[in-house]
């Protein structure tokens, strides 16, 4: 298959994708990433048997196999699948957090200088931290453009928060 696709010159717009590569037998099908924002991951997963799992990329129509997913049991008339991004790294927030920056008193490896500023993309903002304020009683979400190096490494928000994180607040990065 020919893929001309230029990014940045060409525009996303909705026209059919190419077929799937295989046909659905009971309890096989399709999943994708329901976000509306900058975050989501714009594959579209194919689940085609237990031993098949595809994607095609909406954006620039591409499409592959990915690893044997090497999976158990049958699947059966009415099982459905479900996109749920997943959470890595979470933990406690400590004393000098800021509405822009975050101190964090727990992480679970060390973390090197502004590794979570950057997902490897040019021009693309870093990991999305969520802000978990216990004492204020919010939850706000925000993109990392800057941390120091560590096992417990401070945040940098691009925007700041409606409040000032405290000692026992909380954060999930999600990645």
């Amino acid at each position: 298959m020919l893929n001309n696709w230029i990014n940045g010159i060409d525009l996303p717009m909705w026209r059919p994708l190419i077929g799937t590569r295989a046909t659905h037998s009971a309890g096989i099908g399709l999943c994708s990433d329901k976000r509306n924002d900058r975050s989501r991951n714009p594959f579209v997963y194919q689940l085609s048997s237990n031993s098949a799992l595809n994607r095609i990329n909406m954006i620039s129509k591409g499409e592959h196999t990915t690893v044997n997913p090497a999976l158990g049991g049958t699947f059966g008339a009415g099982v459905t699948h479900e996109y749920v991004p997943s959470r890595q790294l979470e933990g406690n927030i400590t004393t000098g957090s800021t509405t822009e920056k975050i101190v964090t008193s727990t992480v679970i490896t060390s973390i090197g200088l502004n590794m979570l500023a950057n997902r490897g993309g040019s021009g693309e903002l870093g990991f999305k931290i969520r802000i978990i304020g216990k004492s204020a009683g919010k939850i706000e979400e925000r993109w990392i453009v800057g941390n120091t190096a560590g096992t417990t490494p401070s945040i940098w928000l691009d925007t700041p928060l409606s409040f000032t994180p405290t000692t026992g607040d909380t954060y999930e990065l999600l990645a």
